[in-house]
């Protein structure tokens, strides 16, 4: 369609234009043609979609509240929970120290001693901590090392564009000489 207007331009030939031209329009040919299959798709799934979604309004619920009848936020699964498998099974390697369990109120489970806070504790706690081995003997060290470099070229940094078009100007000129040798 463009092959007068680039002729006019170019000062080539109809032909000429053409030719050139001619791979580059059949792959255009090409990949317009696919994407327009592709948006016809998506609209046929979106009409597909809303006729079969037209029924009943369907509800949602909370997923594996584990038979509580008003689960609250301090019973829900923390990270250390979901990890606990892969935790478990390389614990040695990640050196995980885990403090027990301690029933808060109400006693403990153990005893008879007619208390139902000893049966039924009004709550409890568990924690586990891994050190990170990588972050606490190879990155810590090398970020303050960083960090001690950093605070003493921290003079650098004045505030004076002047000096910061200085500094990118010998940046420059060094990057040139290196390239240059």
């Amino acid at each position: 369609f463009l092959g007068h207007a680039v002729a006019a331009v170019s000062g080539f030939s109809i032909d000429a234009v053409r030719s050139g031209l001619a791979p580059a329009s059949s792959a255009l040919f090409k990949v317009s043609s696919i994407s327009g299959l592709v948006v016809l798709g998506v609209i046929l799934l979106a009409l597909f979609r809303r006729r079969v979604l037209r029924g009943p309004i369907s509800t949602s619920e909370g997923t594996w509240d584990c038979g509580y009848a008003r689960p609250a936020a301090s019973m829900q699964y923390t990270a250390s929970s979901f990890a606990q498998p892969l935790t478990a099974m390389f614990g040695t390697i990640l050196r995980i120290r885990s403090h027990q369990p301690s029933f808060l109120k109400g006693g403990g489970p153990a005893g008879d001693s007619g208390d139902p806070g000893v049966f039924f504790p009004e709550g409890a706690a568990f924690e586990s901590h891994s050190e990170d081995f990588f972050l606490k003997s190879l990155y810590g060290p090398i970020f303050k090392a960083v960090e001690k470099v950093a605070l003493m070229l921290r003079f650098l940094q004045s505030g004076r564009v002047q000096l910061y078009i200085l500094y990118i100007a010998l940046t420059l000129f060094v990057l040139l000489i290196w390239c240059l040798r």
